[in-house]
């Protein structure tokens, strides 16, 4: 069905990312403004609320990261998974999940992390599919993807589910092996509903490198344990770790 709301966002962000190129603090502020003017849902409303008054702040390192996003990321890779994550997750697939809970009782997730092997994943590609499709029927259109291994064969869950968004959480060096580079590389270019985020380890350097150099959506995560996480916790060495993650040019931490 024609969803005349979505093809206004759309086209609406289209044309904001043009204009970020040349006037970012404006074109951000006047989209953020707009997009509180129009929303009506609680979790909306204060996601947008939060950002109007971070950018309040002429001087915010948030004016920075979003100018060097737009330049440096594929429009198309930034629209779809925009899209797919504010309108089909956040506007339409929560205004269904509220109507089920209220109708059923039960509360439902706006997005699942699942863990693939890639080695599994053919045998359980049916099992997958049913998956992702009874989520998307309840309103779930994102995904969070632990990947075990190279993720070019996965890939295929984004390709098949294109009006959700996948996040693939896999490691430098599953960025940089031989069957990404040559194979998933130039498959995750026909995925735009996917953000890629490289582990911080060894590694990383390149792997963001990569994507970097052929416009692709990605974010770093640093995952923390009983081992480590003193100095997670740790004011100094936190700033140090996120300076550091800065320097790479993510997206997202």
């Amino acid at each position: 069905m024609f969803d005349v709301t979505q093809t206004l966002v759309e086209t609406t962000v289209r044309k904001t990312i043009k204009d970020i190129k040349d006037s970012p603090k404006r074109s951000v502020r006047n989209l953020v403004d707009m997009g509180l003017h129009f929303s009506n849902g609680r979790f909306q409303t204060q996601l947008l609320g939060a950002a109007q008054t971070m950018l309040q702040n002429e001087q915010s390192p948030y004016y920075d990261l979003i100018k060097d996003v737009v330049c440096h990321t594929d429009e198309e890779n930034l629209i779809r998974f925009g899209m797919n994550v504010g309108y089909n997750s956040c506007t339409v697939g929560a205004r269904r999940i509220r109507e089920i809970e209220e109708e059923e009782r039960f509360n439902i997730p706006w997005s699942v992390a699942l863990r693939i092997d890639k080695s599994t994943y053919y045998a359980n590609q049916k099992n997958y599919f049913s998956l992702i499709a009874q989520g998307e029927a309840i309103g779930i259109y994102t995904w969070i993807i632990f990947a075990d291994g190279d993720i070019t064969s996965i890939l295929h869950l984004a390709e098949t589910f294109k009006n959700s968004a996948f996040i693939f959480l896999c490691s430098p060096h599953d960025i940089m092996c031989a069957n990404f580079k040559s194979e998933g590389l130039q498959k995750i270019k026909r995925c735009d509903n996917t953000m890629i985020s490289i582990k911080y380890e060894k590694g990383v350097d390149e792997a963001c490198s990569l994507l970097r150099d052929n416009k692709r959506l990605y974010s770093i995560f640093y995952p923390y344990n009983k081992i480590n996480a003193q100095d997670a916790e740790n004011e100094n060495i936190s700033e140090n770790i996120i300076e550091e993650i800065i320097a790479r040019r993510p997206a997202f931490t």
